[in-house]
């Protein structure tokens, strides 16, 4: 009996350390949006961990939800991430329709950021560009928000 005692706490002892390895491999992503014109609608944010997809396929991307507007500086928080390489991208949805709206020629109409506060000259830019690496804990990306070029 004293034996199987033993093994029991050396297999807790292992479990707890598996524990902390992965607790020690997620990551927690805080995100302050600024550049926000209007205090309405809500800011739309998709997180790629590939090019596939980024940034006009929001389906595809590894996280993605919304946050109401409620001031004009924001505090976005993803947690639970794995550590990596990822690319987020963020538009302020402001008249709520879930999607970013467009003129006749394709230019944005409402105001949008991404990762490394990189832009495209002629539409988005590449994930390479705007691509980040999360590190364990918290890690801070810092994103203004502008209107499409």
């Amino acid at each position: 009996m004293k034996f199987l005692f033993k093994r029991y706490k050396q297999l807790l002892a292992l479990l707890g350390v598996l524990v902390q390895v992965e607790a020690g491999g997620q990551a927690t992503l805080l995100v302050p949006i600024e550049g926000i014109q209007r205090t309405e609608g809500q800011i739309l944010y998709s997180l790629y961990s590939s090019a596939d997809g980024f940034p006009d396929q929001p389906f595809k991307a590894f996280r993605r939800g919304s946050v109401p507007v409620t001031d004009r500086l924001i505090m976005l928080k993803i947690a639970d991430l794995p550590i990596g390489s990822y690319a987020l991208s963020i538009i302020h949805d402001a008249d709520g329709n879930g999607k970013l709206n467009m003129s006749r020629l394709g230019i944005p109409t409402e105001s949008l950021g991404f990762s490394n506060n990189v832009m495209g000259a002629f539409g988005p830019p590449k994930f390479s560009k705007a691509r980040m690496t999360l590190q364990a804990g918290k890690n801070e990306w810092p994103i203004r928000l502008r209107m499409g070029q």
